[in-house]
């Protein structure tokens, strides 16, 4: 009778295995990529354990199932092709902390990768200590797991990166505002966003993949007059050159103040693209430019989008 009950036990075991395996293999597949940490003050193992945590996380939210990377040492190049045992992933998150004065902005971006396109994003701005991290990453997870990606029907962006003049912002900070403004723009659910070079190219190691053309580009500028800073967003039709809409704000010459002036004007940007993409409800109309067609502006160089 022992035996009975003991053989009894371990198929009951094997059947609730088997039935765990099934229910994970219908979730959708998940690559979670390294955060990216620019002035934040971790460390390189805080970063991987911050990571780990994060891909654990988004398991523990019972939405997507994760497919672990391999071994860095494994891979000839950080740009040779990755087979995973699970198959190619329905989706690829990409996460950075970026400092920006005394405050730090965590961003988080859901990718397609057979389009390369962000489709879904949370940011939060906190105080630059590993407990802020923590809570920050958290709830990063819980939002992104019970949110939804944009439909394909929503039109691609291109962020370029923002120009800074006197502000006194170094090379890392401009990025990470540029990258928070892009990301806001998505969280606000106005457009979808096309990744900056470095991270295509590490999308496009994971499956075969073709990137979307963007059909708008956002360029943004930020300029010290005394002792205020004023900014100004724009976005074209890079179908025909021509600047559709703006957006222009100004605030005190500090870090602090210009997070602010970022995620205010962020919100007024999504509003006017949202009003001229769709002024009827569950009607799209074609873009009509609001300067003549032969006006072009000027062509930013550099372009950046969230992580």
């Amino acid at each position: 009778m022992k035996c009975a009950g003991c053989l009894f036990a371990a198929i009951l075991a094997l059947s609730s295995f088997g039935a765990l395996d099934a229910r994970a293999a219908e979730k959708p597949r998940l690559v979670v990529f390294m955060i990216e940490s620019r002035g934040s003050g971790l460390k390189g193992d805080e970063v991987r354990s911050l990571t780990d945590y994060l891909a654990s996380q988004m398991v523990k939210n019972g939405r997507y199932q994760v497919l672990p990377l391999p071994k860095p040492g494994k891979r000839t190049t950080d740009t040779s092709p990755i087979k995973l045992a699970g198959g190619p992933p329905d989706f690829v998150l990409s996460s950075s902390i970026h400092r920006v004065g005394n405050q730090c902005l965590l961003m988080a971006g859901l990718y397609d990768p057979r389009a390369a396109t962000m489709n879904q994003a949370v940011t939060g701005r906190m105080p630059c200590r590993s407990e802020a991290f923590i809570t920050g990453i958290e709830q990063m997870a819980q939002e992104l797991s019970t949110g939804n990606p944009l439909p394909t029907s929503v039109p691609v962006v291109a962020v370029f990166l923002m120009e800074s003049r006197r502000c006194d912002l170094s090379a890392d900070e401009t990025v990470g505002l540029t990258e928070y403004l892009a990301a806001r723009l998505v969280e606000r659910r106005a457009l979808r966003l096309t990744p900056r070079d470095s991270l295509f190219k590490q999308i496009a190691t994971l499956q075969k993949t073709k990137r979307q053309a963007p059909i708008y580009s956002i360029s943004s500028k930020v300029g010290r007059v005394d002792d205020q800073c004023l900014m100004s967003f724009q976005f074209f039709d890079m179908r025909h050159g021509t600047m559709l809409g703006s957006v222009v704000g100004r605030c005190a010459s500090d870090s602090d103040r210009l997070i602010e002036g970022v995620e205010a004007l962020a919100q007024q940007l999504a509003d006017k693209f949202r009003a001229f993409e769709n002024p009827a409800k569950g009607k799209r109309l074609v873009p009509h430019p609001v300067v003549p067609a032969k006006a072009t502006p000027p062509a930013p160089t550099k372009a950046s989008s969230a992580p």
